[in-house]
């Protein structure tokens, strides 16, 4: 979501209008620390995963940078990669996703 944001934020606005205006899914934003002004569909989903008890970055999966290489030249034979809101079609633009997930 972050990658993308500069892209379609407007339709991610959207998006987390919609979460938000669900009482259960805003709860849990709140307990998380979140508020509707301050935080983007990203941190939404963040808290959503943490609440749910989901890994949060490569490091917490075992992927680390000795991975990355490869991860990421594989990941440019995936057609959702094309797809993306930000077509990824260089080795560098995964890279820079993976940055951001890493962990570290």
């Amino acid at each position: 979501m972050k990658y993308n944001a500069r892209v379609n934020a407007d339709t991610q606005k959207k998006i987390a209008d919609m979460i938000w205006s669900e009482e259960d899914i805003a709860d849990v934003l709140k307990k998380h620390g979140l508020s509707k002004a301050e935080s983007d569909l990203g941190d939404a989903l963040r808290a959503i995963f943490d609440e749910l008890g989901m890994p949060r970055s490569l490091k917490d999966v075992g992927v680390g940078r000795d991975k990355w290489d490869r991860l990421a030249e594989n990941s440019l034979e995936d057609k959702c990669c094309k797809a993306n809101p930000i077509p990824l079609t260089q080795k560098e633009q995964v890279l820079e996703i993976l940055e951001m997930c890493s962990g570290e």
